[in-house]
């Protein structure tokens, strides 16, 4: 059949745990051949408060597993803690489209540096200042 790529339903928070400990599982079973990559879609953004960069989930709870769904790699998943279960269906969850799958990594991978996070209503008034090297 081929590997499809699944939502995953995780304990909100907990997303990167969840991911590491079904990595951890699929090694452990010697399950490999039948996992591809494993998703927890994110990005770095940098807190206008702390100016600091931080982690900030496209989609809290979930990430996507790809992977090649059977009876045995379905209760993999199913009993990896952390994990709550498939999206969609409960014995046999449907596919996310591949077109969704290309939308989420394409932005995955346009990622390079921490963007600032804007949080601006339409109509506000806003001061923009600039800091490079040799200018004040």
């Amino acid at each position: 059949m081929g590997m499809r790529w699944y939502a995953v339903h995780t304990l909100s928070g907990s997303e990167d745990k969840a991911m590491k400990a079904l990595l951890q599982r699929i090694e452990q079973h010697d399950l490999q051949p039948r996992f591809g990559r494993v998703l927890v879609p994110s990005e770095t953004v940098v807190d206008p408060k702390t100016k600091r960069p931080v982690t900030r989930r496209f989609y809290p709870g979930y990430m996507l597993v790809e992977m090649d769904l059977d009876n045995e790699t379905w209760h993999l998943v199913k009993n990896t803690p952390k994990i709550t279960g498939f999206v969609g269906g409960t014995r046999n969850p449907p596919p996310v489209p591949e077109a969704e799958v290309a939308r989420i990594t394409s932005m995955l991978a346009e990622e390079e540096d921490p963007k600032p996070v804007l949080d601006f209503e339409v109509g506000e008034e806003v001061h923009a200042t600039t800091r490079r090297e040799g200018f004040y």
